[in-house]
């Protein structure tokens, strides 16, 4: 969702919401990944110059909820003394994090 409060301003949220993930194809609820919700937020100037086409300043805060989350993973079986083992691994996103941009278009 955007909006333009100002010329040249534009706010913006950006959700993403994933339910039921899973490491493999197996659909093994012991091999799924927790849904989880992001919600990041960004701020775009636009600048009109007669050297430059655009110049965009973009300043875009990720996950401000600070939600800790784990998107993918793998999952490594074996056997070990007749019985099988399965171990998931997760990759863990960052937390609350910035990023500032500057784009130019000539």
């Amino acid at each position: 969702v955007s909006f333009f409060p100002i010329k040249n301003f534009e706010l913006g949220m950006m959700s993403k919401y994933v339910s039921k993930q899973y490491l493999d194809n197996t659909e093994n609820g012991g091999r799924k990944l927790n849904a989880y919700y992001v919600q990041d937020a960004r701020a775009i100037y636009t600048l009109h110059r007669k050297v430059l086409k655009d110049a965009n300043i973009i300043f875009q805060v990720n996950n401000i909820f600070n939600k800790k989350y784990e998107p993918n993973g793998y999952t490594y079986n074996y056997i070990y003394g007749g019985e099988l083992i399965v171990n998931n691994y997760y990759f863990p996103m960052a937390e609350t994090n910035f990023m500032i941009a500057i784009n130019l278009k000539l």
